[in-house]
């Protein structure tokens, strides 16, 4: 199958009005893509993705995994507090994905970064 759903091209972003590092952020995807993720299938996008994320995150007080109770089954969620300090404002991050991409795991770099910079507990 060819044709412009199905190839990666060096320009195929220049029609956006982008800001640098999303530009950037998406022509790093292509690098490493053979093909629109349409083509190439969920595990192989996912695995593709996943390579693009930091592996590792700044070091944080306490990270605690539990589940909460969602319609479909259990949610997993990830704690991150920067202290032992009660009382701190929570963020809750919804990862990106469109529910079929992201992961708790593949959040997890980022997730540690924010209780650090703006004093708060943070929940992917």
């Amino acid at each position: 199958m060819t044709g412009p759903d199905t190839a990666v091209t060096a320009d195929r972003w220049s029609h956006l009005a982008l800001a640098p590092d999303a530009r950037a952020a998406l022509e790093q995807l292509d690098a490493v893509s053979t093909a629109p993720f349409q083509v190439l299938g969920v595990d192989e996008a996912r695995r593709i993705v996943g390579s693009l994320r930091p592996s590792v995150g700044d070091a944080i007080h306490a990270v605690e995994d539990f589940d909460i109770a969602g319609t479909h089954g259990p949610i997993p969620v990830r704690l991150y507090r920067p202290t032992d300090r009660a009382g701190l404002p929570v963020l809750i991050y919804f990862h990106g994905g469109g529910w079929t991409l992201g992961s708790i795991d593949g959040a997890d770099a980022c997730c540690r970064r924010q209780p650090r910079h703006r004093r708060l507990s943070a929940r992917p």
